[in-house]
C-alpha cells in the first residue's frame, strides 16, 4: 500500500509540475451547492469580518462598460487599462481583451468592485492590480459568472492574476473564476478573505496567498495549483476555513501557515503531493486541537 501511495504521489506531481500541464487546461468542476447566508454583524473571534466584507448591494455604484471604456467620475482609461483613482463603488460589466484594472487610492480609502458577467484577459500584467488602498472588495453579483485570466508574459513584481498591496475581500452569490497562468491566482500583501462566495482558482503557483492571513468564511472554494493552495507567511499569518466547503488539488501543500491553521464546520477535500497541512504553531480542527511548536 505504501508503494502504491508513493506511485500516486509521483504521478500527481508530474501532472502538476510539467509546464502548465493538463491541470490548467481542464474544464471547470465547481459546484454551487453550499448554502450560504450573509453576515449581518461583525464577526469576532479574530476573523474581523465586517459589514464591508459582506456588502453585496450595488444600488449606488458607478457603472462601467468594459467593452466601451471611457473616462468617468473616479476613473481614467488608457487604451484597455481601467485606472480607478477615487474611493467608492464601481459596477463592471462586459468583456475586456488584453486589458487590466489598476486601483490607486489613498491608503485609508475603500474601493468596492461589483462584477456583472465580467470577462478580462491580460497579457503582461495582473488582471487586477491594487497599487494602494485600505481595502478592496470584489463582489460577484448573484446569477453571474465572472472570469479573470492572466498570461505567462507578466511583470515579475506582481506575480498573480489578482495582486493587491491592501486587504482584499471576495464575496457575492455569483461565481468568480481566476486563472493564474503566470504565477499565483489571488495574492495580497495584507489579509485575503472569501466571504459567502463561490470562488474557483487555477494557478501555476499558489492558489490563494495572503501574507497576513487567508480566511474562507461560509464560502465554496475550489483550487487547483502547482504550489500551495492556501498560503500565509508573516508575523501574524493564519489560514482559517470557517463554514462552507473547500476542495483542493495542490502540487505542494494544501495549506501552509507558520502560526495558526483553523478548520471549523468546513467540508474539506484535499489532495496534495506533499504534506497536506504545514503549521509550526497552533492547529485547530473540529476533531482536535493541537500545538505542534
Amino acid at each position: 500500500m505504501r508503494r502504491i501511495g508513493i506511485i500516486l504521489s509521483v504521478i500527481l506531481y508530474i501532472m502538476l509540475m510539467s509546464g502548465c500541464g493538463r491541470l490548467l487546461d481542464t474544464e471547470l468542476t465547481i459546484s454551487n451547492s453550499v448554502e450560504r447566508t450573509l453576515v449581518e454583524d461583525e464577526y469576532s473571534d479574530g476573523l474581523e469580518i465586517t459589514r464591508h466584507d459582506s456588502t453585496v448591494s450595488c444600488a449606488e455604484a458607478t457603472e462601467i462598460n468594459l467593452e466601451n471604456l471611457q473616462e468617468g467620475k473616479g476613473y481614467l482609461t488608457d487604451g484597455n487599462k481601467l485606472m480607478i483613482f477615487s474611493a467608492g463603488e464601481y459596477l463592471l460589466s462586459g468583456v475586456l481583451a488584453d486589458g487590466s484594472i489598476v486601483i490607486d487610492v489613498y491608503d485609508d480609502e475603500v474601493v468596492h468592485l461589483f462584477l456583472n458577467n465580467v470577462q478580462i484577459t491580460s497579457g503582461s500584467a495582473p488582471v487586477l492590480y491594487v497599487q494602494s488602498a485600505d481595502k478592496v472588495i470584489i463582489t460577484a453579483l448573484e446569477g453571474t459568472n465572472n472570469i479573470f485570466i492572466d498570461d505567462v508574459r507578466h511583470d515579475q513584481q506582481t506575480p498573480a492574476c489578482i495582486f493587491s498591496n491592501a486587504d482584499l475581500t471576495i464575496n457575492g452569490q455569483g461565481t468568480l473564476q481566476v486563472f493564474g497562468y503566470h504565477e499565483d491566482g489571488v495574492r495580497t500583501k495584507d489579509r485575503l478573505k472569501a466571504v459567502n462566495s463561490v470562488l474557483y482558482v487555477k494557478a501555476k503557483g499558489d492558489g490563494l496567498r495572503g501574507n497576513d492571513g487567508v480566511i474562507l468564511f461560509d464560502s465554496a472554494v475550489e483550487i487547483e495549483c502547482e504550489k500551495n493552495a492556501l498560503f500565509s507567511n508573516s508575523e501574524k499569518d493564519m489560514v482559517v476555513l470557517q463554514g462552507g466547503a473547500c476542495k483542493i488539488i495542490a502540487g505542494e501543500h494544501a495549506i501552509y501557515a507558520n502560526k495558526k491553521v483553523v478548520i471549523k464546520e468546513n467540508t474539506t477535500d484535499m489532495y496534495s503531493t506533499l504534506k497536506p497541512i504545514v503549521c509550526n504553531g497552533v492547529l485547530e480542527t473540529e476533531e482536535e486541537t493541537t500545538n505542534d511548536k
